[in-house]
């Protein structure tokens, strides 16, 4: 994976809804979302090598990467029990692998998202 700055690349903004925790509501489980507005955002197509990284029954589908300096969360990671999901291009995309880098300068996340389908 590679280095992130806003400053030297192009930046969109995208939507991210964040589930939180799971409540119990008459026998079902709901989870509850937050959506992020992230302003700095970069997003290119995965490489063979991420897409790799992927579960096979993923790695049909869309994958992009994203590079933020806002920190994105994956399925198990920051407590959820789905990955955060990123509105892009139209679609949507559920975040897999995530890298962050806290070095005090360029602090940044990268990470794998797919695309969500119904099938």
């Amino acid at each position: 994976m590679t280095t992130y700055s806003p400053g030297l690349t192009g930046s969109i903004t995208v939507t991210v809804n964040r589930y939180g925790a799971a409540t119990l509501n008459r026998g079902q489980f709901t989870a509850t979302t937050t959506p992020i507005v992230i302003t700095d955002a970069n997003i290119q197509p995965a490489s063979k090598e991420d897409i790799l990284r992927l579960p096979e029954g993923k790695r049909h589908k869309d994958v992009q990467i994203i590079f933020t300096a806002t920190e994105l969360f994956s399925a198990g990671n920051g407590g959820t029990s789905k990955g955060d999901r990123v509105e892009y291009d139209g679609r949507e995309y559920e975040v897999f692998f995530t890298n962050t880098y806290r070095m005090g300068v360029l602090d940044h996340t990268e990470a794998i998202m797919v695309e969500v389908t119904d099938a």
